[in-house]
């Protein structure tokens, strides 16, 4: 029993050190798990702190071998080349994140389509929500999350978000027509009409049927 208590206090000590040295720890983990690309990233961030940059573009490389969309080791890569002054791989490596961005983005989009038109509007906008999010400035991706929160019932989102989209691209005609049909709901008649004619002066095809009906809805509304 004392022999058996020596080793595993033996064991326990050896495990100790691992845990000390992180380097020794992430290589001695990654023996039991080589496909994990977040440990080669932690293990190049730890050779960074090290002064080791030359392990570290090795850990970082690794890494995206296996994960080429992982966009956060691009970023400490090109982090990495720009403190050693090396112009050429920074540029490579802004130029392959934006590469792996674009990847992303699709995947997204196409993933929360399918979910849009499976009805599960709760985990499309997840997904629409993190294509957004790699691209802030796309109108694209941020009409298609405001027509998202009008399926969900969500109007008052759906107008932010329109309005938001309509400061940065005035002309945008489709995005006025979809707005109007966000205050309807809201029973904005007025603001309905009003987007309406915005989107009929930018050459989109409102039906006018539609139009003479919102503005008769208040004075039906009164009656």
């Amino acid at each position: 029993a004392i022999g058996i208590l020596i080793i595993y206090s033996f064991l326990t000590l050896r495990q100790t050190e691992y845990w000390k040295e992180p380097v020794a720890f992430y290589k001695r983990t990654l023996q039991y798990a080589p496909r994990s690309w977040r440990f080669y990233n932690e293990l190049g961030l730890k050779y960074v702190e090290l002064g080791n940059n030359l392990e570290a573009e090795r850990a970082y490389q690794e890494a995206l071998r296996i994960n080429p969309d992982a966009l956060g080791i691009y970023f400490n890569l090109g982090g990495l080349y720009e403190k050693t002054g090396d112009r050429a791989n920074l540029l490579v490596m802004e130029k392959l994140a934006n590469q792996a961005k674009e990847r992303l983005i699709r995947q997204y989009l196409e993933v929360a389509g399918q979910l849009q038109a499976a009805g599960r509007y709760r985990q499309a906008l997840t997904e629409f929500k993190k294509a957004l999010k790699l691209d802030q400035n796309n109108l694209i991706i941020g009409f298609d999350l405001a027509n998202l929160y009008v399926l969900m019932g969500r109007y008052n989102d759906a107008v932010n978000l329109f309005n938001k989209i309509l400061e940065i691209k005035p002309d945008f005609a489709l995005a006025y027509n979809n707005l109007a049909v966000a205050h309807y709901y809201l029973r904005q008649y007025d603001l309905a009409v009003a987007n309406c004619d915005r989107a009929k002066a930018l050459g989109y095809p409102v039906e006018p049927r539609l139009i003479n009906l919102l503005k008769l809805l208040p004075k039906m509304k009164g009656d």
